[in-house]
């Protein structure tokens, strides 16, 4: 079991293109993760990369969708 592990600097919230330049820990990238499922840390600015990733689907279907939106 990973010990409780906080991490420095997020209260509530954070940006998605800060996650990568954290050097954060397997535990502390399970911290935040379970903060998130659990409506206790707000996700926000997701890079169309870590979008796709969550949601499992192609950076270029997303941009597809995006501009038939658009229209």
């Amino acid at each position: 079991m990973l010990k409780h592990e906080t991490v420095p600097g997020i209260n509530g919230s954070i940006r998605g293109r800060g996650i990568a330049h954290r050097r954060l820990t397997e535990a502390q990238r399970a911290y935040l993760a379970d903060r998130a499922c659990s409506g206790k840390l707000d996700l926000n600015n997701l890079s169309a990369e870590q979008a796709c990733a969550i949601f499992k689907i192609s950076v270029a279907c997303m941009e597809k969708h995006r501009r038939e939106a658009a229209m």
